[in-house]
């Protein structure tokens, strides 16, 4: 009897997956295709055919047979050369001769150095057609063979369930112990002292969770004697969007309890005394830090608006317990008694960090949760209805209490990471808190998927792993709103609260319940697209959701061996998955998408304001994330090239720690003026200054940093740099005519180099570095001249 025996039937059916074929494969030590060939010809498996199983691997997986079962017939490097910087030509190709399908292609003449429909497929499979060439796809017809019994293919239950254990063992590739190592790998990293130590874990928690990054100016750190219980203070401004609305302003204040600096309930108790304390101006010694900081605070709550928070943040290993988290609610109330309601608690740990980040986390726990609203069935996967303000909120309050996290409820492939400032639209605030009973009318309402639904009574419905696809900005008012109005505490009575309670019972959200079933990540990811496409979105996390920095993240890795982060915190999964999986890619360095994009907006489309002073620009539906995506010549030399930028930026150390005071604030600004003076080089060689060759000459320079050309390009730079941020020079930014006397405001303004109509002290330094440029000096080549061969 044959070791192994599998039908056609039983693989199209799905009673054996592919993954099963290949472990089986493996355990009778099959490793080539001509190790399968000889099997099949000894009888010692019966399987499809290899022309079968080719086709299924193809349409499956996107590999052909020998690079899904053997991991052989890597990617041909020509044609993918070919398939990177010549996708436009072949899509322009394909829409004027009316290819519309793979097949079509496939029969088509096609010019001679055009990839073949075989090898596109061998490399890339039907992915490169449809997302790539906008081509739609084609199943192969298969003629199945007559019904045949499915046998156990192993000899005995043992091997069998050995292979079941090792398929599910695959299904999470990360563990959190194998995440928390590498996580805290950087924070331990030489010798650090426990105040260090703290530090390091605190920033690195709360980065990720806030999604703020290095080059901010509005951390300060306190930590050591007399920080009044504060370690790191961070000013989280809301985001103004390009109608110029803005959120409000959230100062959080965290607490750092690293390892065992973390003793339960009496640590959040007496550390978070000892802020409330300080914050209300009752802590007799502090540090310098720690008073600047003071004043600031109580500036702060002097001028807060009902849209502005202060949020005590304990920074911990691990998840609090049952007990810690009542004890954590205790002192918020406490510390709202104190300081007023805009004063608020959160807990954050790796295990925090993990369930964002780690996008299998759905197999390794599921959540149930109950949810009443009046919904009517449209087919078996769609539920369409109502639900009230008050129990869309009980059920985002039951979401958040079981998960720890409410973030988590906002589409598993984004992971927007809100933090409990963010995103409360004030139109939408409004409205709940003036016309509650109106709510259904003036809102578009939500979308929720989910892995299956169920109903309950009448009513009330089970959602298993529900997710908020659309009205990310409804739901998190809702519950910012209502949570201030109903968590606020009291024992008297309120008339007029009574009365708008009564008025918000009457108060509905229009929503829709789309089951996408345990394994719907494609109808999940389109979901979440169409449900957003007719608004503007702003959040730079939807890249993640982005076709083409998908399509990017793979062809940067293959060409440069960069792990581009579409999503952040991904380079930490990622780098546990390296150690843990052998077999999987390991890259030699990443980068973070939006941070690319940034310094693409202020090198080659002239925004270093905008990049330093906004984010809605650059996010997906932002005027600047447009202009850079919808052009045809944008490519991953682009991505390439603005990475080179960002290795040269940490090479020379801007932001946070610069060596020179000059450097803080002005990375956007350095990037703009390398350009600038390289263009003048470009200019002098004939080169046309487009984008695209920008990026050619930006590589040829920076792919050594050590060159001649990179070096006189970075000091030319540098020195105006240098220059304009010295008060002492004549053409500094302090002499700007519409220097505001805010230097960081100044640094964020849109028309920031911007020409000599709004900037001339700059463009004069510029144009004095050009003209030195083109100098011998000493018998040395001419800096231009340098630089120009270098790109020639």
């Amino acid at each position: 009897m044959p070791l192994f025996e599998v039908s056609l039937k039983d693989i199209v059916n799905s009673q054996v997956s592919l993954e099963e074929v290949r472990q089986a494969f493996t355990d009778l030590e099959i490793e080539t295709i001509e190790d399968f060939k000889k099997s099949k010809k000894l009888n010692v498996i019966k399987t499809p055919s290899f022309d079968n199983l080719n086709a299924l691997c193809l349409e499956r997986t996107g590999k052909n047979f020998g690079k899904y079962f053997f991991d052989s017939n890597g990617i041909n490097k020509k044609v993918e050369k070919i398939l990177i910087e010549n996708a436009s030509v072949i899509k322009e190709w394909c829409l004027g001769n009316k290819i519309a399908t793979i097949h079509e292609y496939r029969s088509a003449k096609r010019p001679e150095n055009f990839p073949t429909y075989k090898s596109i497929i061998d490399n890339y499979g039907e992915n490169y057609f449809k997302e790539v060439l906008g081509l739609r796809g084609y199943k192969k017809e298969f003629k199945l063979k007559p019904d045949e019994k499915r046998k156990e293919y192993f000899e005995t239950e043992s091997n069998y369930s050995k292979l079941k254990k090792k398929i599910m063992a695959d299904q999470i590739k990360i563990s959190f112990d194998d995440f928390k190592t590498d996580w805290l790998a950087e924070i331990t990293d030489g010798t650090p002292s426990t105040v260090e130590l703290g530090n390091r874990f605190s920033k690195k928690l709360v980065m990720q969770w806030l999604d703020f990054n290095e080059y901010t100016d509005d951390i300060i750190f306190c930590d050591g004697s007399g920080d009044g219980g504060i370690d790191i203070a961070y000013l989280q401004r809301g985001d103004i969007s390009e109608d110029n609305a803005s959120e409000g302003d959230t100062w959080y204040l965290i607490q750092s309890k690293y390892g065992s600096a973390f003793a339960g309930k009496d640590t959040l108790l007496i550390e978070a005394q000892k802020v409330i304390e300080t914050i209300d101006g009752k802590t007799k010694r502090l540090s310098s830090l720690a008073n600047d900081l003071l004043e600031r605070l109580q500036i702060f709550r002097a001028s807060a608006s009902s849209k502005d928070k202060l949020v005590l943040v304990f920074a911990t290993s691990g998840v609090l317990s049952e007990d810690e988290k009542r004890v954590l609610n205790d002192v918020k109330t406490f510390g709202k008694a104190r300081l007023g309601n805009m004063f608020d608690t959160e807990a954050v740990s790796i295990e925090n960090i993990y369930q964002r980040v780690v996008e299998n986390l759905s197999q390794y726990k599921k959540y149930n949760l109950p949810f009443i609203a009046n919904l009517v069935p449209s087919g078996n996967d769609l539920l369409v209805g109502s639900v009230k303000l008050n129990n869309l909120y009980q059920f985002l309050k039951d979401y958040k209490s079981e998960t720890g996290d409410l973030d988590l409820i906002y589409e598993k492939n984004v992971r927007k990471f809100l933090g409990s400032g963010k995103k409360v639209n004030s139109g939408i605030a409004q409205t709940i808190r003036e016309n509650p009973e109106r709510f259904g009318l003036y809102n578009n309402g939500i979308t929720i998927v989910v892995e299956d639904f169920k109903l309950l009574e009448s009513d009330k419905y089970e959602l298993t792993e529900p997710y908020v696809v659309n009205g990310c900005q409804t739901t998190r008012t809702i519950w910012e709103t209502l949570y201030k109005k109903l968590e606020a505490g009291g024992t008297g009575t309120n008339p007029e609260l009574e009365e708008w309670k009564n008025r918000l019972k009457k108060g509905i959200v229009v929503v829709k319940v789309v089951k996408v079933g345990e394994n719907g990540e494609e109808l999940l990811t389109n979901t979440t697209r169409y449900t957003n496409s007719q608004n503007a979105v702003g959040q730079k996390d939807f890249i993640a959701l982005e076709s083409n920095f998908k399509i990017w993240a793979k062809e940067i890795g293959n060409a440069y061996n960069i792990f581009l982060e579409i999503q952040r915190g991904g380079w930490d999964s990622q780098k546990t998955l390296q150690r843990t999986n052998p077999t999987a890619k390991n890259f030699d360095d990443w980068a973070n998408a939006f941070d690319l994009l940034k310094n693409y907006g202020a090198g080659w489309l002239n925004e270093p304001g905008y990049a330093y002073g906004k984010n809605p620009p650059f996010s997906p539906g932002g005027s600047i994330f447009k202009r850079i995506i919808e052009s045809d010549s944008f490519s991953i030399k682009d991505l390439y090239a603005s990475y080179l930028f960002q290795k040269l930026a940490q090479k020379i150390k801007f932001g946070r720690g610069a060596e020179k005071s000059t450097r803080g604030q002005t990375r956007y600004l350095f990037i703009f003026v390398v350009v600038e003076l390289l263009k003048e080089c470009m200019s002098h060689s004939a080169i046309e200054t487009s984008l695209s060759n920008i990026s050619a000459s930006v590589i040829k320079i920076f792919s050594d940093f050590e060159s001649n050309a990179a070096k006189q390009l970075t000091d030319a730079a540098l020195n105006v740099i240098d220059e304009y941020m010295t008060k002492e020079n004549e053409d500094s930014v302090f002499c700007e005519p519409k220097y505001n006397d805010d230097l960081n405001n100044f640094l964020k303004w849109e028309k920031l180099a911007k020409g000599t109509d709004f900037t001339p002290k700059l463009s004069n330094l510029i144009a004095f570095t050009k003209r030195d440029m083109r100098r011998n000096i000493g018998g040395q080549q001419a800096a231009r001249d340098t630089i120009s061969t270098a790109i020639a």
